[in-house]
């Protein structure tokens, strides 16, 4: 199989140098050539099979022409000093907390981009700043879809998580499991599981949408405990829509961890994937950059429309559904794979972006006839792919009308998850995405010039709105920030 030739940092120097993939004894690497420091190399994947499956799904995939997400820094103070945060926090003299107008103009820029990004609200920790349900109002009135990213300490406090619930923003909620030494190392503070149990308890007493959990993990830290931290998100299923798994990258110097780190066993994408197959067999993971979702169902594959672009190497993704005995992989409800119910989304995808209007499902999907005919396409297309009998709870008749009746109402994520419980006897569908973050050891040049999740901020030098890919952002953070921070502890 052939790879293009990227560039990467050389592990001892950390000099932009040409880089390759080396594939041997089942893994693949990514080989960088210094002409100072000689070959030095990186483990990018430890399951070469899954990784080339996604890598032949993901050819002819192009990459975005403007960031389809765009993380927003709004401070860099935290509650929390974590010896793993990709943010680099606490080494920085300056502080950074901008005006709401600093927002203002940031987000009508933002606005103005086709499509308009989803905004996630980063820092720092976003509730340090108590304007933040102001900051969240700013998106909303531009139109923009607005999620706040935490470490949910604040959530402990009824008070405020029902206030910052109140604005309508979507909430990703980092929690590594439930054991209080994962804490102690990773975050550097063992207390934190039970203030963060308490918040996600005050969050389901106010959560309007469901949130996403984000977790980090670690070998020989919390990775023999994915499956429990899974099922503690299934108890939960009316709160958590989707888990985020989050490979640790090294983002420390030498001595700020109290653990053992050995580069040569850090967690890749696959792992992590065969880790959840361990507990579901036949479970499938998508690269999720690859899938082209017709319009219709892009509200409810969302995170596919998200990384849209991405490189096959990065985020994949897969789906599980709640039974009466636990979750179970989608595949189990499917006749084919999901690789071949994915391609046939992907030919319909590929026709409606066709320049015969007649063609789209944009305009015909805000019509009744048009979302008549949408609903027989799509219908063909669910029963080919589909185990009727096993999803739906209805028979005959009354179980194609709520096929239709779901159809229908794909767009509206409330009506869809109500049709979708009363037609199939309380099943939901929850999200399983493995999200990587290329620290300089890791980081190619290939992946990142096509990444759709990026950094937006005001650039103090030409007052223009910039973005620079999530991944690549470490490296230019601190000075950026310095120049629009004001001094400070």
């Amino acid at each position: 199989m052939n790879y293009e030739v990227n560039s990467g940092y050389c592990n001892i120097c950390d000099k932009v140098v040409p880089a390759s993939y080396e594939s041997r004894d089942g893994k693949m690497y990514l080989r960088k050539e210094c002409a100072r420091c000689g070959v030095t190399e990186t483990l990018l994947s430890s399951d070469i099979e899954r990784y080339q499956k996604k890598q032949e799904f993901g050819k002819g995939t192009f990459p975005p022409s403007e960031p389809r997400v765009v993380v927003v820094e709004v401070t860099n103070t935290c509650n929390l000093s974590c010896p793993t945060c990709m943010s680099n926090m606490g080494r920085e003299s300056a502080k950074f907390d901008p005006p709401l107008e600093y927002f203002d103009r940031l987000f009508r820029s933002l606005s103005q981009r086709k499509p308009p990004p989803h905004i996630e609200l980063f820092g720092g920790e976003p509730t340090t700043r108590d304007d933040l349900p102001a900051i969240i109002a700013l998106g909303f009135q531009y139109g923009l879809h607005v999620c706040v990213c935490t470490n949910g300490v604040r959530l402990a406090d009824e008070e405020y998580c029902r206030q910052l619930l109140s604005t309508g923003a979507g909430i990703h909620f980092q929690f590594d499991g439930m054991d209080s030494c994962t804490y102690r190392l990773l975050r550097g503070n063992e207390d934190l599981l039970e203030k963060k149990l308490t918040a996600l308890g005050n969050t389901s007493k106010y959560v309007q949408t469901p949130i996403s959990i984000f977790c980090t993990l670690a070998r020989g830290i919390n990775d023999k405990a994915l499956t429990d931290i899974i099922e503690f998100c299934r108890q939960r299923r009316k709160v958590v829509g989707a888990l985020y798994l989050i490979p640790l990258a090294r983002t420390w110097d030498n001595g700020e961890v109290q653990f053992a780190w050995r580069e040569e066993e850090r967690l890749t994408v696959e792992d992590v994937e065969n880790l959840v197959a361990e507990k579901f067999s036949g479970i499938e993971f998508l690269p999720a950059g690859s899938m082209d979702v017709p319009v219709p169902f892009r509200e409810l594959l969302r995170p596919f429309a998200a990384f849209r672009g991405a490189s096959p190497s990065c985020e994949s993704i897969a789906f599980l559904i709640s039974t009466e005995n636990g979750y179970v992989p989608a595949s189990e409800f499917l006749k084919t794979s999901f690789y071949e119910l994915a391609e046939d989304l992907k030919k319909k995808a590929s026709r409606n972006n066709s320049d015969d209007p007649k063609k789209k499902d944009d305009e015909s999907a805000r019509t009744f006839w048009g979302k008549i005919l949408i609903s027989l396409w799509y219908g063909s297309l669910i029963r080919k792919h589909v185990k009727l009998d096993r999803v739906f709870s209805e028979k005959g008749l009354k179980k194609y009308l709520g096929m239709l009746r779901l159809v229908l109402n794909i767009r509206s994520r409330e009506k869809r998850r109500r049709i979708f419980e009363e037609i199939t006897g309380k099943k939901s569908i929850f999200r399983l995405v493995v999200l990587p973050y290329q620290d300089r050891f890791q980081h190619q040049s290939q992946c990142v010039e096509r990444c759709p999740v990026a950094v937006g901020f005001l650039d103090p030098e030409n007052d223009s709105v910039r973005t620079i890919p999530l991944c690549s952002w470490r490296r230019h953070r601190s000075e950026i920030l310095s120049k629009m921070s004001r001094p400070g502890a």
